[in-house]
Order: structure tokens, then C-alpha cells, then sequence
């Protein structure tokens, strides 16, 4: 299964621990952080480039880990094409 995961890393709720954890158990999986994705190229280009990563990567699930910094018409984007899971 590929899994892409979108969360942001920090030291108390890392999303990269999340990612590794599928990782071991057999799954492909890709992070992306995005609060950093924000913070480097903004809101609105970081909503397309996160549209065009999942597109690319074409996962079977996609795990939302406290997101607070994707835009609604992403996560809209993401749940009309792939099933999407929220852990907060």
C-alpha cells in the first residue's frame, strides 16, 4: 500500500514517525510537512505542490497528522480522489 502522509515535524508529534512506522510494517510512504511547505513557498503554491506530489505519488491512503496548515480545497482535492484518514 502507498501511504502519504502530511503533517508537520516537530519534537512532541512527529509526523516522520508515522511515515517510518509504515515503512516497516511494508508500505511505501511519503511525508510532507506543511507547515515548513507554508512557510518556504506560501499557501497557495504550497496547496498545488502538495496536489501535485499526491498526484504523483498516487497513494492508496492518505493520513492527515494535525494539519493545520493545508487549505480546505486541498484537503477537498485529496478526499474526492483518495480515501483520507485524520489522527489528531
Amino acid at each position: 500500500m502507498r501511504v502519504l502522509v502530511i503533517g508537520r515535524t516537530k519534537r512532541f508529534y512527529d509526523a516522520t514517525r508515522v511515515c517510518e512506522a509504515a515503512t516497516r510494517a511494508g508500505h511505501q510512504c511519503a511525508h510532507v510537512d506543511d507547515r515548513k511547505l507554508r512557510q518556504i513557498i506560501g499557501a497557495r503554491a504550497g496547496s498545488e505542490w502538495l496536489r501535485a506530489r499526491a498526484a504523483a505519488f498516487r497513494p492508496d491512503r492518505v493520513i492527515c497528522f494535525k494539519p493545520h496548515d493545508v487549505a480546505l480545497d486541498a484537503f477537498a482535492w485529496l478526499a474526492a480522489r483518495i480515501p483520507v484518514t485524520m489522527w489528531y
